[in-house]
């Protein structure tokens, strides 16, 4: 008996199907595609928010310390320049034409890093005398002029040697900074060619250290200057007027994301207050 012949799938069926097949397989691809390009543009964003974040961070642990009445030596929109305390402590009195000072106890690495540049004492009017024309440290200090001083020294801590020394008239128990002078400014990146980088430079000898990269070259210094509660573009004719700063970051990613033409952007702006302002 002659076996029953099976129908199957026609030419015009198969070109039809394959056509739907193409349809979908092609918004597949496009819905894998659009979603992966927006992970991509969600990561670069994130990565262009990260570089403010990391340097803000840095900025506020030091400029909040920026010591008052001469605590900014000069500032524009591309540079701000100050005097930042690094350790603090109480003068013993003086001993071999040299101040010895209890220092409190502080961050060894931070103590390491710094670079001495001069010194700050309180004298009874309030307004911080900083001293930093031909200075000197010494780390190891004369600890017994601190013990007949009645000066004890906390553990941790550590007795430094300053010269010049404090005025004669200045008593044992008189607070004093140890200060280095900073520079933070906008510069030419290392590490992204052609970006513009947050640099940080030690004044005593030069060393600059990159904190962030890569900013639009539109981030800059704004200023806070006493008697407004408005930042300003220009500093204050003299920078005992200045007492605050507010800095106008513009992160950008590393890359440009697939379709871009420049890579993305994330402005953050955060304002920094300190003591340096003249009280008047």
């Amino acid at each position: 008996m002659p076996a029953r012949l099976q129908r199957g799938m026609t030419l015009p069926e198969l070109l039809v199907g394959l056509t739907i097949l193409a349809i979908l397989g092609t918004a597949m691809v496009r819905l894998v595609l659009s979603e992966t390009r927006n992970v991509d543009r969600l990561m670069l964003q994130r990565s262009a928010r990260a570089v403010t974040r990391s340097s803000v961070n840095l900025l506020l642990s030091e400029l909040r310390m920026v010591v008052p009445q001469g605590g900014v030596h000069a500032a524009s929109g591309g540079s701000v320049e100050v005097s930042v305390p690094f350790a603090m402590g109480l003068s013993c009195g003086d001993a071999g034409g040299v101040t010895m000072v209890s220092l409190l106890p502080s961050d060894s690495v931070a103590l390491v890093d710094a670079a001495f540049t001069g010194y700050a004492w309180r004298p009874a009017s309030a307004v911080w005398a900083f001293v930093d024309s031909a200075v000197a440290m010494g780390w190891s200090g004369d600890a017994a002029t601190c013990t007949a001083a009645r000066l004890t020294t906390l553990p941790g801590g550590r007795v430094v040697s300053v010269s010049p020394p404090l005025p004669a008239g200045a008593p044992p128990g008189t607070p004093v900074f140890l200060v280095q002078r900073l520079r933070y400014w906008f510069g030419p990146s290392a590490d992204v060619p052609g970006a513009v980088a947050l640099l940080r430079t030690r004044a005593l000898d030069g060393v600059t250290e990159e904190l962030a990269a890569p900013f639009d070259s539109t981030s800059r210094f704004r200023f806070f200057v006493v008697g407004s509660d408005t930042a300003t573009a220009a500093p204050p004719s003299t920078t005992d007027a200045l007492q605050g700063l507010e800095l106008d970051l513009v992160g950008l990613s590393t890359r440009t994301r697939f379709g871009a033409t420049r890579p993305e952007r994330a402005i953050q702006r955060s304002s920094i207050f300190f003591s340096n302002a003249v009280q008047r």
